[in-house]
């Protein structure tokens, strides 16, 4: 820019102006008006453009976040019209929204945006194969992955998943053996070490796992979530003290998985280790474990300790977080101190209101609860089967039939409920009677159907029905499920038939 000014300025160059002045000279009567630039209004135009450029590029940055923020939010018509509005638009403005049209099913338009796009870059090939994954068009995404120019590990990441997701295990190892090793970690492996864990193939994710070049808190936590899903909880605390770094899911599947291993102390102790460590903050999703950990194993004062440390951190209520304590404090018996979370909430959701109203129905108050289900909005199956379970608990049969009655619409849960609800009460033909019926309705029976008939029959001590009951679990192919094996050695006991019974067991 100097070296230019100084050469504009050598030259005298004039900027002429098309306007005229209308003011004579002796020459010629008419002079045109010129404009002899200064040495700083030369320097000053390219300052102005910049300047221009750097709002041009503002507006940019915040159209696009924008169209991304509609899309995450559902409002795809929103984005839609800040797309359309804006004055210029970038490759990030086009993949942004694409990937708005992916995230909410629209793969048509997805597609003819991306047919329109002049320029491309990785991240908008990514944002079409994730939108055909997503609509689980593993096929076409296959396709465009096959045509990009240059792919990298989210590219190699996303088609596995979408292989992984549509049940094409063969096709997912594959391609990652395929995958340049440079690219293949982090972000593939533990893409593949996901699948094999949610397939219950924990020694092939350990084996992916084990051969990384490069893992990051993901592998870790993956590996030890996968380990307490399974039970193999000396494997998991293995891997756990190893890590270079913890973040809040690995602290939170292991105290979940003490928990669930029965082990509440250490989890209780590994949670305050967390807390003394301070590296990760207390969180609402650790928190919902502990809440559930104390319910479970009934400690009371542990359970009020975790409420009082949520009041003092002055953490916000998050729905699932309150649920987790109207849970706990039913579970303690105290249905007071749950009706107060209760209502202390700012939102509920469907599980807040169920929660109270099988609180109440667990301290036997089922008029408390049956007030507490007349005014809930948005019922739905687990409401309908827990106040017609309260009402059967307290030998209200004609009650809990009643309201059978009025579901909406009854699947095999609340049939199911009904009739565990006679068994429970002893009623052994009137179970019968409404098993008949379900089965002319075409409900598909469940395991726990099946079992609550054969203790039907065990309670009748009628072996022509218990082989019947037990045929059906045949048919179904439910004959080697625990519930269905404990009521045919029931049954056959009772019935008289200990050979079969020994047999079975």
């Amino acid at each position: 820019l100097w070296h230019l000014a100084l050469q504009l300025m050598n030259i005298k160059f004039l900027f002429r102006i098309t306007n005229v002045s209308r003011k004579p000279t002796p020459r010629t009567g008419f002079v045109h008006k010129h404009h002899l630039y200064s040495f700083s209004t030369i320097l000053s135009k390219p300052h102005q453009n910049l300047e221009k450029g750097e709002r041009t590029s503002k507006s940019l940055v915040y159209f696009n976040t924008q169209i991304t923020k509609h899309g995450r939010n559902g409002n795809i018509r929103e984005a839609e019209s800040v797309f359309r509005r804006m004055p210029c638009r970038n490759i990030i403005s086009w993949t942004a929204m694409l990937t708005a049209y992916a995230q909410n099913g629209d793969i048509a338009k997805a597609q003819e945006l991306f047919d329109k796009m002049l320029e491309r870059n990785i991240a908008s090939y990514n944002a079409m194969i994730t939108a055909y994954i997503r609509n689980s068009m593993v096929k076409e995404a296959f396709e465009l992955f096959s045509r990009v120019p240059e792919c990298n590990a989210v590219s190699y990441a996303g088609m596995i998943t979408g292989f992984l997701q549509a049940g094409m295990l063969d096709k997912a190892e594959k391609l990652y053996f395929e995958t340049p090793v440079e690219l293949r970690d982090p972000a593939c492996s533990n893409t593949l070490i996901n699948g094999y864990l949610k397939m219950g193939r924990l020694d092939n994710a350990f084996s992916v796992f084990d051969g990384m070049l490069d893992r990051d808190v993901v592998s870790w936590s993956s590996m030890v979530d996968g380990y307490c899903k399974f039970g193999r909880i000396a494997d998991a605390k293995h891997l756990f003290d190893k890590m270079p770094n913890r973040n809040f899911v690995s602290w939170t599947s292991m105290i979940d998985g003490f928990m669930k291993s029965g082990n509440f102390e250490e989890g209780f102790e590994l949670f305050l280790e967390m807390r003394r460590e301070g590296t990760v903050e207390v969180n609402p999703v650790t928190l919902t474990v502990m809440f559930e950990g104390c319910g479970s194993f009934a400690r009371h004062r542990e359970g009020i300790q975790m409420h009082g440390l949520v009041l003092r951190m002055g953490m916000n209520f998050e729905v699932f977080l309150g649920n987790s304590i109207i849970i706990m404090y039913s579970r303690f018996g105290c249905i007071d101190a749950a009706a107060k979370m209760f209502h202390n909430m700012s939102r509920r959701d469907v599980v807040s209101w169920n929660s109270l109203i099988e609180g109440y129905v667990r301290s036997s108050a089922i008029e408390d609860a049956f007030k507490v289900f007349e005014i809930m909005p948005g019922k739905d199956v687990v409401s309908w089967t827990t106040i017609i379970s309260g009402f059967f608990n307290k030998g209200l049969t004609e009650k809990a039939i009643e309201l059978f009655k009025l579901i909406p619409r009854k699947d095999s849960v609340s049939w199911t409920a009904l009739i565990s609800g006679f068994v429970n009460n002893e009623e052994y033909e009137e179970a019968f009677r409404w098993f008949t019926k379900m089965l002319r309705k075409d409900f598909r029976l469940n395991p726990l159907t099946l079992s609550s008939m054969l203790s039907a029959s065990a309670g009748l001590a009628n072996i022509n029905q218990g082989l019947q009951v037990h045929a059906l679990a045949i048919k179904m192919d439910m004959e080697f499920d625990l519930s269905i094996q404990n009521g045919l050695v029931s049954m056959y006991s009772k019935c008289g038939n200990v050979h079969d019974a020994c047999k079975i067991f």
